[in-house]
């Protein structure tokens, strides 16, 4: 007699895993949400940058990171090998998803520090050199208040409100 058995394979490691079906609930009257889906919009970045030291721009395929925004001037995650300490960089940030409508930023700055991260990428920390002070004060006053509401959120849900 044949026994049946399992099949234990596992699937490819290159196949991405079904998503989960979402199903919004319409709230009643007296229903309370616990959460808000909008409080997780994130505001959305895209970056063009080129550095002017070198007359070379970044790898199109490559997804600029901000890791830290300062008063004037940030860190971002870059391709690897893409600038040095004291390079001058040419800047276009654009914002979706902003409070108060979209940005664009467009600035000159120089680089302070550059290290590796991992393999494929860097960590610039840049400051900022002729920009418009205006347009530099909004996109970072949205970002400060952005991380006052994740603060509060997380201070709620951990139970220190």
């Amino acid at each position: 007699m044949a026994s049946k058995s399992k099949n234990t394979a596992k699937k490819p490691s290159g196949v991405a895993p079904k998503k989960p079906k979402i199903v919004k609930e319409k709230l009643l009257p007296g229903d309370e949400m616990l959460m808000n889906v909008s409080d997780f919009n994130s505001m959305k970045l895209t970056f063009e940058i080129s550095n002017s030291t070198t007359g070379l721009s970044f790898k199109k395929d490559f997804k600029v990171l901000l890791i830290q925004i300062f008063e004037k001037g940030m860190e971002l995650e870059i391709p690897e090998n893409s600038c040095r300490k004291g390079h001058f960089l040419m800047m276009k940030i654009t914002t979706v998803n902003l409070q108060g409508g979209d940005l664009k930023f467009e600035t000159t700055a120089k680089v302070d520090s550059c290290s590796g991260i991992d393999e494929g990428s860097d960590a610039a920390v840049v400051s900022l050199v002729q920009f418009d002070e205006q347009v530099w004060k909004k996109l970072n006053s949205a970002f400060n208040r952005r991380q006052e509401e994740i603060e509060k959120f997380l201070s709620s849900v951990r139970g220190y409100d």
